[in-house]
């Protein structure tokens, strides 16, 4: 019996060559489930060794300070609609802001900004004789502010900002020797000077150069609603400043 067994095996085997005995698949499948065990932990080892750990990405937090210098138009108006005089030059815009963000979407701080203008000229609604002879002077306007920037998150590029302060307006010859920032500001105390509100608008993009240092570059719109009493003579003055600048930061 167990040779007819035997040769019956055998020749299902030959009859049938495709099949494999119960045996030998698990032997098969043994050595294929080693296969891929050995494959995935290569791959493992080859991914953790080329892949290094991601660099924690960069955030505003805690103090900051930044330095912006650019360049705009310069438009002012003062007097009465009949009479009225309108300005226009360059200016040679610098911002200084020193800060701190209470908050990862908020930053809350000081800001100065100085523009110094440059080829002012000046239009009369009505030519009466006091026109004045703007060749040999510059405008400086002032402003000191409290600002906030708000970022959509600590570690977002973009940023906007307001701002809302001091103003003033200087009038110097144009080869007079430069002042030193803010201890200007409040120089012309006689009233000659034009005095009022300032406020600002503007955002801007940084790009990281190291864990603490930014390069970028910022839009801004100045306002400011001032006004002088020269000779018992009350005249307000409206001013609007457009600015690309070039800004450097720290963090």
């Amino acid at each position: 019996m167990l040779i007819v067994l035997l040769s019956s095996a055998a020749a299902g085997a030959t009859e049938r060559p495709w099949l494999k005995s119960p045996e030998a698949r698990t032997r098969a499948d043994e050595a294929a489930a080693r296969a891929q065990a050995d494959d995935l932990a290569s791959s493992e080892s080859a991914s953790s060794s080329a892949a290094p750990p991601a660099a924690p990405p960069h955030t505003r937090d805690g103090f900051f300070a930044r330095l912006s210098l650019g360049a705009g138009y310069f438009a002012a108006a003062s007097g009465a609609s009949q009479d009225r005089r309108t300005f226009a030059g360059a200016p040679i815009s610098l911002q200084a802001d020193l800060g701190g963000t209470p908050a990862p979407w908020l930053g809350l701080g000081g800001a100065y900004t100085r523009d110094v203008i440059l080829g002012l000229s000046s239009e009369d609604e009505v030519i009466d004789g006091d026109e004045p002879d703007l060749d040999d002077r510059t405008f400086q306007l002032e402003t000191l502010s409290f600002f906030a920037s708000l970022y959509s998150h600590p570690t977002a590029p973009f940023y906007g900002f307001v701002s809302f302060g001091y103003g003033v307006i200087h009038v110097r010859p144009s080869d007079d020797g430069p002042e030193l920032p803010v201890f200007s500001l409040f120089g012309d105390a006689d009233g000659s000077a034009p005095t009022g509100y300032a406020f600002t608008l503007g955002g801007g993009y940084d790009w990281w150069l190291s864990d603490t240092w930014t390069v970028g570059v910022s839009g801004r719109l100045l306002g400011a609603r001032l006004s002088t009493d020269d000779g018992g003579v009350s005249t307000h003055v409206n001013v609007f400043v457009p600015s690309l600048a070039l800004s450097f930061g720290y963090h």
